[in-house]
């Protein structure tokens, strides 16, 4: 009897080692995954955190351009699409990045130039629209201008 005893309790050893693996081999299989998708997760945030970055160095690029422009220039490129319009892109490692632009766009960037409070202010709209990692993004920044008596203000 007890030959038979050990016997049956060396089995139930066995199976139970084999229960413990596949509750721990389960555990890790959860562990993996979840790193592997937040290691996923902080790729996409740094992806898109460059190309926010890219959009709003351009976006402030155009933006210094134009503060250097009288009122008569910003009026006479308002229509102007090759001023209007503007590319967004960085040097990364010797390569070009770019950004890519949304459905039914020409570039990622466009200026806007109107004016506002009767005539009396010019505003100007840098906007930056972009498919990115997250779907489609934009990013715009304002400026105005004060239009003073006289033409070459």
């Amino acid at each position: 009897r007890s030959t038979l005893y050990k016997r049956r309790r060396h089995r139930f050893r066995r199976s139970l080692s084999l229960l413990e693996t596949i509750v721990g081999m389960s555990l890790l299989l959860v562990a993996l995954i979840g790193t592997a998708s937040l290691i996923t997760s902080v790729q996409r945030t740094n992806i898109y955190s460059n190309e926010l970055d890219m959009a709003v160095n351009s976006a402030s690029e155009q933006i210094e351009i134009i503060k250097t422009l009288t009122v008569v220039e910003l009026v006479a490129k308002q229509n102007d699409s090759t001023f209007t319009n503007f590319e967004v892109s960085r040097v990364v490692n010797g390569q070009i990045r770019s950004l890519t632009p949304v459905a039914g766009a020409t570039s990622p960037g466009v200026i806007k130039i109107d004016g506002v409070a009767g005539g009396k202010m010019i505003r100007v709209t840098a906007t930056v629209r972009w498919k990115s990692i997250v779907g489609d993004s934009q990013f715009q920044m304002l400026w105005a201008r004060e239009v003073l008596d006289g033409p070459a203000n």
